[in-house]
């Protein structure tokens, strides 16, 4: 199958009857290349900052049923199939930050929610819960809004059951710090890191340019196959449509033991006091247990992990729910995207270190810590404390573990 997906420079809500020709602008290039599903941002009508709900009810506003006929007018004009990222007014009054998906004929046929609240996204919208595996011509689509692909197990949920693709609406917000123009760390290698562990294809829709003074997106709409290969990506600005054709590829599931499943379900993270900086010298030469040794030393909580388990969230996972802040890595290592994955999708370190070993620190940030001339590197065991992605951002309360699922797609598929 084709898939194109349509990258749309932000509008704020002022601006946001602009959202519409420009929409359908790319819509037609899509159309016109041949495209079977088109892909649309996050909310992209109106604005993904709403600014409060009391402006969303701004007579200026269209309502929910306004815009899904306008999406289901594109998907019957493109004879395409779409999804696309709205604001759902639920019938309890609550709003969604929600994704349609649209048949050929232009027929609504499911609606996915957003389950991670990302900073803003308290103010006016309510999480949703399980995970979106919708039906269409081609097979399942799996469908996940922006910050739920850092959570490993809304991406695990729906390789569970069967997703052939996954698909990403979304607005990327850049987080770039100090002279760095543009960083997300799901465009530098966490959408890789899900296609490569899941063995899924994932087309991913952001936005660009500026809503707010403080609040940028980094464009750079992607997408991969399920080994992770990059089929094509969108500029870092503008209107842009990438378009790939894509094998529907069902992977291999998520294994997991019956002990495994029930702390990844039932566990509570251990509570972790925000703490002064706390900086450490280690010498990625040294002994791994020497290290280890000397970071418990100072009270740090070190476990040691071999590193082909790295290639899966669980334990990991599971290591930082009981409140590990480093992981001392042995043997081979998977590719580096998922390494970095599992730093920051449990905010903790990883560190590769001795004689025999691939010498290798990846931060809570996901970022390499080289080490100096003299192999050194240091370790700011605070930041493994700070289990939120943003101030606003927690990990741990973002897990709706009411929704997961784990298991082999055969496993799944039969149940």
């Amino acid at each position: 199958m084709r898939i194109a997906c349509c990258q749309l420079e932000a509008k704020t809500m002022e601006t946001s009857p602009m959202v519409w020709p420009a929409l359908q602008k790319q819509a037609d290039i899509a159309t016109e290349g041949g495209a079977d599903l088109l892909v649309f941002p996050e909310i992209s009508y109106p604005a993904y900052s709403l600014v409060s709900r009391e402006r969303y009810f701004d007579e200026d506003v269209e309502r929910s049923d306004a815009v899904l006929r306008r999406y289901s007018d594109i998907a019957r004009r493109a004879a395409s199939w779409i999804v696309a990222g709205f604001v759902e007014e639920s019938d309890d009054g609550h709003l969604y930050n929600s994704a349609a998906l649209f048949d050929r004929t232009g027929q609504l046929c499911d609606v996915a929610r957003k389950q991670v609240m990302w900073d803003c996204d308290q103010d006016w919208f309510t999480p949703g819960t399980g995970g979106a595996v919708l039906s269409s011509e081609f097979g399942n689509i799996g469908i996940l809004i922006c910050a739920d692909l850092r959570v490993p197990e809304v991406a695990a949920t729906l390789a569970s059951r069967g997703a052939g693709l996954i698909v990403q609406p979304t607005a990327w917000v850049n987080a770039a710090k100090h002279n760095d123009p543009w960083r997300n760390v799901q465009v530098e290698f966490m959408v890789r890191a899900r296609a490569l562990e899941f063995g899924v294809p994932i087309a991913c829709c952001s936005k660009s340019g500026r809503e707010t003074p403080k609040m940028g997106y980094v464009g750079q709409s992607m997408i991969v196959d399920a080994q992770g290969n990059l089929l094509n990506q969108a500029p870092y600005d503008g209107d842009f449509t990438i378009m790939a054709d894509v094998e529907f590829t069902v992977g291999p599931g998520v294994s997991v033991s019956e002990d495994e499943e029930r702390d990844l379900l039932n566990l509570k993270p251990v509570s972790m006091k925000k703490a002064a900086e706390q900086t450490v010298t280690i010498c990625v030469n040294d002994d791994a247990s020497a290290i280890a040794n000397e970071l418990r030393g100072i009270d740090a909580t070190v476990e040691p992990l071999r590193g082909s388990d790295l290639a899966s969230f669980v334990k990991p996972r599971l290591a930082a729910l009981r409140g590990v802040q480093v992981l001392m890595i042995s043997g081979p290592m998977p590719d580096m995207a998922l390494v970095r994955s599992r730093a920051v999708e449990n905010r903790i370190f990883l560190v590769s270190a001795g004689p025999n070993q691939e010498p290798l620190v990846v931060d809570p940030n996901g970022d390499y810590l080289y080490p100096d001339a003299e192999a050194r590197a240091q370790l700011n065991l605070s930041l493994a404390n700070d289990k939120q992605f943003t101030p606003r951002t927690p990990i741990w309360s973002q897990r709706r573990t009411e929704g997961y699922e784990f298991a082999p797609t055969g496993a799944s598929q039969a149940s």
